[in-house]
């Protein structure tokens, strides 16, 4: 599932702004079964990695990179309106797994701030492209979706907004919510 975040912050008011777009940010939720699976292969190459057994996020956040949180939008200002989307046709087991080990090889990367300046401004004048190391929210969420083989739009990875993830049309909105307040969840 995605969440389509609304970002309220100056930051998120420009990407929104750039986009034309209600969204600032993407994730990635992970059901409690998800989430259990995503910390079993955690631990194949970090041993102490934490069990979880309820809802989870993955995203690429600007003060962490590639980060799993216990809690979906832990990272983001209480009462930030968030849209959650779910592929129209459900996803296969092996589907999600393919997802799921490609989520767990991308956490601890970088945030690709070069990749949104390109994304959102200049990239298609100088040409900047993809770094492999790093990501941003979208194009995490396009790559996932890719692994999965489930591509989200026809654009690359790297030219791929919030917009973008949440209009899909193989996705369809399945809830509204609001970020919790600390210790809600």
């Amino acid at each position: 599932m995605y969440a389509g975040y609304m970002g309220v912050s100056f930051i998120s008011r420009v990407i929104e702004a750039r986009t034309w777009s209600k969204y600032s940010h993407v994730s990635i939720i992970l059901s409690p079964a998800e989430t259990i699976i995503f910390c079993e292969f955690m631990r194949k190459t970090h041993p102490n990695y934490p069990d979880y057994d309820e809802e989870s996020e993955v995203e690429s956040w600007q003060d962490g990179g590639v980060v799993h949180n216990k809690h979906w939008g832990s990272r983001h200002t209480p009462g930030t309106k968030v849209d959650l989307f779910e592929y129209k046709i459900k996803l296969t087991e092996h589907e999600i797994c393919k997802g799921i080990v490609f989520l767990s090889k991308q956490i601890g990367k970088k945030y690709d701030y070069a990749g949104v300046v390109g994304c959102l401004w200049i990239g298609r004048l100088f040409g900047i492209v993809h770094n492999l190391y790093k990501w941003f929210c979208s194009e995490l969420a396009a790559a996932f979706a890719n692994e999965m083989s489930r591509q989200l739009s026809g654009k690359k990875t790297w030219k791929t907004v919030p917009d973008d993830v949440v209009t899909s049309v193989v996705l369809k909105l399945s809830e509204r919510r609001k970020v919790p307040m600390r210790g809600e969840q």
